[in-house]
């Protein structure tokens, strides 16, 4: 997968995210009193996210995607990592390629 396929697949899991995000916020605004946990499309999303993934398992054993995507927000909340001993500061779709495919 090239970086620039890459990094518009991850632009679609992202939007999805803030799809679900706003639906959340729906739902919170007409019930607020309750806690209304949008799940509408989540396997389809961790289906997606797998397909990404699969494309990168010559070169990665790790679940670097589901940890960029679910820990670091998908960039917004940038983290340091240790990857072969060197820190990197996880907070771009383009680091994250190279991580993956274990050129970083």
């Amino acid at each position: 997968m090239t970086l620039e396929k890459f990094k518009n697949e991850m632009s679609n899991v992202k939007n999805f995210i803030n799809e679900q995000n706003v639906w959340q916020d729906c739902f919170s605004k007409l019930m607020p009193d309750s806690y209304p946990i949008v799940s509408l499309g989540s396997k389809l999303l961790e289906d997606y996210i797998h397909l990404i993934q699969d494309s990168f398992m010559e070169t990665n054993e790790e679940d670097w995607i589901f940890y960029y995507i679910y820990d670091c927000e998908v960039g917004e909340k940038p983290m340091e990592v240790k990857k072969d001993g060197k820190v990197i500061v996880l907070d771009n779709e383009e680091k994250l390629y190279y991580i993956m495919l274990g050129k970083w």
